[in-house]
């Protein structure tokens, strides 16, 4: 929505407002395209390279910063005049390269976000609807900006108002909203690649622990995919998952299982109890508590089952988070 009202709003009168005619402006937009093109393939390899649930929050701030901030900065300094004006086009250059770059690499972020984060069977129906909704809500709000605009004559403390700080905002709420975010690695592992030469599948493996036996519906069906591939790298580091190992596997999968059952039972109208909250709980502790003594039980806990047993607390602590929403 800011990125609609920008263009329709500030964006095409500054171009002329800099350069004085329509030819001018035109050329402008040409290079800033042409040049833009290299910026964006540059942002494309950098954004395979962030950790999105680290950098994409700052990416955003940087965005309003460095691009809308740039040109409110410009506009106060230096305002249009329609004319050519070669200081004020310099600034509008790298203000829009900036742009480029910052805007490439937290869409295609964005995007990551939404491949993870929205199911698959309800993908086309949510790439359907959220830009009709965006452009519904865009559409409004460049009505009550233009008017704001044509009342306060203000054009800096326009892009201040509804770009840099919505911008700063959304920042903000990604810094919030990813703190439970666990990405999905779409690359295949050198490790898992391992499975291959020993006739062991994703797929098979999931199965011989009873992976795919939990509900793909289930709210804790993230976090057991990603928390699986975790402790499978964990067991497969020496190149195979001895008998202790798949004991310990085994049990933690059936346990998860339990847990996941029970919170879907307590999440069927919508508000967990006390009395559910202190079943998950107890549950909870179950995971750790019967993990650790299958790990245990030959009286000798190895360097791979410990390792596995501490990835567990994490996992668990995943589950508990659950629980919360």
């Amino acid at each position: 929505m800011v990125n609609f009202i920008w263009v329709s709003l500030v964006i095409y009168p500054l171009y002329f407002g800099y350069t004085g005619s329509d030819s001018a402006a035109a050329t402008l937009r040409s290079i800033l395209f042409l040049v833009g093109s290299i910026v964006t393939s540059i942002g494309i390899r950098m954004s395979k390279k962030i950790d999105i649930k680290e950098h994409l929050p700052l990416i955003m701030v940087l965005h309003g910063i460095f691009f809308y901030g740039s040109y409110a900065f410009l506009l106060e300094i230096n305002p249009y005049e329609d004319r050519f004006d070669s200081s004020g086009l310099i600034l509008v250059f790298l203000a829009a390269m900036a742009g480029n770059f910052f805007s490439t690499i937290w869409m295609l972020s964005f995007q990551k976000i939404l491949v993870d984060i929205v199911p698959d069977e309800n993908r086309n129906s949510f790439y359907s609807l959220s830009p009709t909704i965006g452009l519904l809500l865009s559409a409004g709000a460049v009505v009550w900006v233009g008017r704001f605009v044509q009342a306060r004559g203000d054009l800096v403390l326009t892009v201040l108002l509804f770009s840099v700080l919505p911008t700063l905002a959304v920042a903000v709420v990604l810094f919030i909203s990813l703190r439970d975010y666990v990405p999905t690695d779409k690359e295949e592992d050198p490790l898992l690649q391992h499975l291959a030469a020993l006739d062991l599948t994703m797929g098979g493996l999931e199965a011989t622990f009873g992976i795919t036996r939990i509900p793909q519906k289930w709210k804790i069906q993230h976090v057991v995919k990603e928390s699986w591939k975790e402790l499978l790298r964990i067991a497969l580091q020496d190149g195979e998952i001895d008998t202790d190992e798949h004991q310990l596997l085994e049990k933690i999968v059936a346990d998860v299982k339990s847990y996941g059952e029970l919170l879907e039972n307590a999440l069927e109208d919508g508000i967990i109890t006390f009395q559910e909250h202190q079943q998950l709980v107890d549950e909870r502790h179950k995971i750790l508590d019967e993990a650790q003594f299958v790990a245990s039980s030959d009286e000798k806990i190895t360097d791979d089952e410990q390792a596995l047993l501490d990835k567990l607390i994490e996992i668990v602590q995943r589950l508990e988070k659950l629980e919360r929403y």
